[in-house]
C-alpha cells in the first residue's frame, strides 16, 4: 500500500472533489484517479461509490479514510523524530571518560546540557582502557579518553587538550631541593601507578622501559585515592594526561 496513495485519497475524501484534489495536491485528476484504484486493488473492495460526479466512501472506503490518516500522521511524527535525531534535537548520548578528566570538562557538559536540553546525557566513568572497549563494544557512543599506543582500526580520534603529568611526592627536603625532576632522579622510587585499567599507567610504564629503567610498581589504586598517600609513603605517584 503506497503512502503517497493514501495521501490523495484522504485529499480527495476531504476536497469532495477530484478538481479541488488534484488542484491541493499539484496533480493531475488521472492521477488521482489512478491512486483510488490502486488503492482498490490492494484492500481489494471498492472504497467510493460513485454517481455522476458525485461519490460516497463506501464501508471499506471509510475504514481505509479513518486509518489512513492515522497512518500519516505516524508517518510525520517518525519523519520529525529523524529529523530531530540529525539536528540533535532530542535523543540520547552516553558518553564515557575516566574519572580523573571528569572535572576538566564540567563546564563543556553543563553548556552541552543547556544548548541541548532534550538530549538525556548519560556518563559513565571507566579506566582509560575500559573505556576504549565500551566505545568498541557499542556500550557507550563517544568518550572522552587516553587512547592506547595502538588505536584500533574501528575508532576515530579528534585530539582535544594536552596536560602535563605531575609527580606527587612526599614533603621532605630532598625533593623541596628539586626545582624539576627527572625520570632518572626517581628510578630507584617504587611507583604508585592507578590500577591496571587506566592507560596512563602503561604510558609511564612504557615511558621508564623506554629509559631502560627497571622501576617497581605497587598495587594500583583508583583515580579518586591520591588522598590516601600519607607522608610515610615515601614513594612515587603519577597523575596527569601528557607524557
Amino acid at each position: 500500500m503506497d503512502i503517497r496513495a493514501l495521501r490523495y485519497f484522504i485529499a480527495l475524501v476531504e476536497q469532495q472533489s477530484f478538481t479541488a484534489a488534484s488542484a491541493s495536491l499539484h496533480v493531475t485528476q488521472p492521477t488521482i484517479s489512478k491512486m483510488v484504484r490502486n488503492l482498490e486493488q490492494d484492500v481489494g473492495q471498492p472504497l467510493l461509490h460513485r454517481e455522476g460526479r458525485r461519490f460516497w466512501l463506501t464501508d471499506a472506503g471509510e475504514v481505509v479514510y479513518q486509518r489512513a490518516q492515522s497512518i500519516i500522521a505516524e508517518f510525520e511524527q517518525l519523519n520529525t523524530e529523524l529529523d530531530d535525531l540529525n539536528q540533535l534535537a532530542r535523543g540520547q548520548l552516553r558518553l564515557g571518560m575516566p574519572p580523573m578528566i571528569g572535572p576538566l570538562y564540567a563546564n563543556v557538559l553543563r553548556e552541552y546540557r543547556q544548548r541541548y536540553p532534550n538530549v538525556a546525557l548519560s556518563i559513565v566513568e571507566y579506566g582509560g582502557r575500559r573505556t576504549e572497549q565500551a566505545l568498541i563494544n557499542g556500550e557507550i557512543d563517544v568518550a572522552i579518553t587516553m587512547l592506547t599506543d595502538t588505536q584500533p582500526e574501528c575508532l576515530q580520534s579528534l585530539p582535544l587538550q594536552t596536560h602535563p603529568i605531575y609527580a606527587v611526592l612526599p614533603n621532605q627536603a630532598a625533593w623541596r631541593a628539586q626545582k624539576s625532576l627527572t625520570w632518572q632522579a626517581v628510578k630507584n622510587e617504587p611507583f604508585y601507578l592507578y590500577s591496571a585499567e587506566f592507560t596512563l599507567s602503561d604510558r609511564i610504564i612504557a615511558r621508564c622501559h623506554g629509559k631502560r629503567m627497571n622501576i617497581r610498581v605497587m598495587k594500583g589504586f583508583p583515580a579518586r585515592s591520591l588522598s590516601n598517600l600519607g607522608p610515610s609513603h615515601t614513594s612515587f605517584a603519577c597523575v596527569g594526561c601528557r607524557l
